[in-house]
């Protein structure tokens, strides 16, 4: 016996005894045919058997609720598990025929309604209009849920039989509807994502913006990322939005100009000189921590996505340059400014290794690295933006973009945005570049101001 039937025979003693009767009937027959067979050697016993489940998914009424303009019918109604059928005379021009039909769900899942199938409607001049339920409407467990079949005559002296059969299929049982979004707005810190129900999931981010130095004087922007991936209930993700780089004007004094929160490079002013940090990054991970803290050695295992910050502008009296943006195989590079061109350029991150910033003298210091922009070296310049690996800072001109990642083989259906910036149609590294960027976080724009992150539940 089943661990089902058992169940079943547990909650009826009633249903023991019918059991117990058929299997000593059926013991009875099976001796009769053993004994027979000396006489005769084929023995033949057809019919069916079979044990009702309450715990289904059915129609279980099918009632005239209404009847307009001399409507009646014909022979009575019927209906099974999944069909039911109406016959009608309508004897009048818009004569009317109402039904409700009732459907049960005494299951332990929730059910949606996929489709009704007409398997019969045997005259054209009627027609009928189904209310109050619509394909893929949800049936939750354990309720009850009813709507009505209106059948309406378009001429005289109408008859018709009308046979609907009903689709059931199992429904998403996540709390949430399809499409539904988790956003994720800067705060400065880390924020929790616990998965709500198993399924796919679209992963979204957007990289922080450089420091502004004025309207025409800005940073780079951030860039964007996106990829789906498949989540278990209460599995838990850390999200990481970036910030934008904070600016520091011409200062009697030295000081820094703080990057953004998830790895900005720090800008470097004194008297002379606006500088600016580079934007953060915005990435979402199975492990805790800001995106410098993850090993290189496991954050293909551990960080799902991440998006660039871009590199913080720069200026003096004399001229002013705009931060390189986050990019997504690769990072803008940061312009110099022209009093400083002799000093080189500082690089934008690539996907194995940080932008590189130029010092006096034309010495190269690897400043920026996995997660983590360059900061400015102490001379004045603009800090570098944060990224999968960080972009350079600058002596006397901007800080280069980051680069972002979407290489976890987990994500499918991923791509990178970026400002102006280099492309590729690798699967891994998939970039494309755009000329659209909004401080509203929208899909394949790069980003204005800090970051921004989305979680989308897309389904089973």
């Amino acid at each position: 016996m089943t661990t089902r039937m058992k169940k079943r025979f547990n909650r009826n003693p009633k249903d023991k005894t019918i059991f117990f009767l058929v299997l000593f009937s059926s013991l009875s027959i099976i001796g009769m045919s053993i004994g027979f067979s000396a006489l005769n050697t084929e023995l033949s016993i057809s019919g069916d058997a079979y044990v009702r489940v309450d715990e289904e998914i059915r129609i279980t009424d099918l009632k005239m609720l209404e009847a307009i303009n001399g409507a009646y019918e014909t022979y009575n109604s019927k209906y099974s598990k999944d069909t039911n059928s109406m016959f009608v005379t309508l004897p009048n021009n818009n004569s009317t025929m109402t039904y409700q039909v009732t459907i049960v769900n005494k299951s332990s899942l929730n059910y949606k309604l996929k489709d009704i199938l007409e398997e019969s409607n045997t005259n054209s001049n009627i027609s009928y209009e189904i209310i109050h339920i619509s394909m893929n409407d949800r049936i939750e467990s354990n309720s009850t849920i009813t709507f009505q079949i209106k059948v309406t005559s378009r001429l005289d002296n109408q008859k018709t039989a009308i046979v609907l059969k009903y689709l059931f299929e199992i429904a998403d049982n996540c709390q949430y509807n399809i499409g539904h979004e988790f956003a994720f707005d800067y705060t400065g810190e880390e924020q929790n994502f616990v998965v709500p129900c198993d399924g796919t999931y679209k992963l979204e981010t957007w990289g922080a913006q450089g420091g502004n130095i004025s309207n025409s004087c800005i940073g780079g922007y951030g860039a964007y990322a996106r990829g789906s991936m498949k989540l278990e209930t209460n599995e838990k993700l850390y999200v990481n939005v970036g910030g934008q780089g904070s600016t520091v004007l011409i200062n009697p004094t030295i000081v820094r100009s703080l990057g953004g929160y998830n790895g900005g490079g720090y800008g470097l002013t004194d008297h002379a000189y606006n500088t600016s940090g580079g934007g953060g990054a915005t990435h979402i991970s199975k492990n805790s921590g800001i995106l410098s803290s993850l090993s290189t050695e496991n954050n293909n295992l551990s960080l799902l996505i991440a998006s660039a910050g871009g590199g913080g502008a720069y200026s003096n009296n004399i001229g002013a340059v705009n931060g390189g943006c986050g990019g997504g195989i690769k990072g803008c590079n940061g312009i110099s400014h022209p009093e400083y061109t002799r000093f080189g350029t500082a690089t934008g991150a690539t996907q194995i290794s940080g932008g590189t910033t130029i010092m006096i003298g034309d010495s190269f210091i690897e400043t920026s690295g996995f997660g983590k922009g360059a900061d400015a070296p102490d001379n004045s310049g603009s800090g570098g933006g944060g990224g999968y690996y960080g972009g350079g800072a600058h002596v006397g001109g901007a800080g280069a973009g980051g680069s972002s990642y979407i290489g976890n083989s987990l994500l499918t259906t991923k791509e990178m945005y970026c400002y102006n910036c280099e492309e590729s149609s690798e699967i891994n590294t998939k970039t494309i570049r755009t000329t659209n960027a909004s401080v509203d976080a929208i899909s394949n724009y790069a980003k204005k101001g800090n970051g921004y992150a989305k979680i989308t539940y897309l389904g089973k």
